[in-house]
C-alpha cells in the first residue's frame, strides 16, 4: 500500500466516500445529519481549493506586507525611531528572498508527480529488460527511493499523531531534507 500525502487527493477520495457512500447512506429521516453531511461536504471542496493556494497566498501577503513597511519608512523619512527603523530593516531582510518565489498551486505539482512516477515506472521496466546490470543498478535506485519516501511518510504519521512508535525518526521538517 502506498501513503499519499497530497492533501489535496486525500480531500478529494474523502468527499467521494461522503457524496457516493456515506450521505446515501443516512436515513432521509434525519434531516439535521443529511443537512450537515452536505455542510461538511462543502466545506471539504472549500478547503481542497484553498490548500493548492495556501502557500502561493501567505506569499502574496508577504509581498504586500514587504511593500507596505518600504512604502511606510518612506513616509516616515527621518522622524523613525531608531528602534522601529531597526525592527523594519530586520524585517525586511528576512523578508526580501522570500518574496522572490513564486510557486505552482499544489494540483500542478501532483499532477507533475503523478507524471514522474508513470514515467519511472516505464524506465524501471526498461532497465529490467535491459539485463542483470541493468536490472541491479535500477533496483538498487528504486530502494534508495522507497528508503526516503519511508522516511518522510513515517515522520507525516508520526507528525500527526498517529503512530505509536513516536520520534522514532525524524520530524517532518527533517525528513523532508532527505
Amino acid at each position: 500500500m502506498e501513503l499519499v500525502i497530497d492533501i489535496y487527493q486525500r480531500i478529494r477520495a474523502i468527499e467521494r466516500a461522503l457524496r457516493d457512500v456515506i450521505i446515501p447512506a443516512i436515513d432521509p429521516q434525519r434531516a439535521n445529519a443529511v443537512e450537515q453531511a452536505g455542510y461538511c461536504l462543502r466545506h471539504l471542496n472549500l478547503m481542497a481549493t484553498q490548500c493548492q493556494w495556501e502557500y502561493p497566498f501567505v506569499l502574496a501577503e508577504l509581498r504586500d506586507f514587504l511593500e507596505l513597511t518600504r512604502t511606510l519608512q518612506g513616509i516616515a523619512g527621518e522622524r523613525l525611531p531608531a528602534a522601529v527603523h531597526e525592527q523594519a530593516k530586520r524585517a525586511e531582510a528576512a523578508a526580501t528572498g522570500l518574496a522572490a518565489i513564486r510557486l505552482p498551486g499544489m494540483a500542478a505539482v501532483s499532477q507533475a508527480v503523478t507524471g514522474l512516477r508513470e514515467a519511472a515506472d516505464g524506465l524501471l521496466k526498461a532497465a529490467l529488460d535491459a539485463g542483470p546490470e541493468a536490472g541491479r543498478a535500477a533496483g538498487a535506485a528504486v530502494v534508495d527511493t522507497a528508503r526516503r519516501r519511508e522516511i518522510r511518510e513515517g515522520a507525516w504519521i508520526q507528525g500527526q499523531g498517529y503512530d505509536s512508535a513516536q520520534g522514532a525518526g525524524p520530524d517532518i521538517a527533517g525528513a523532508l531534507e532527505f
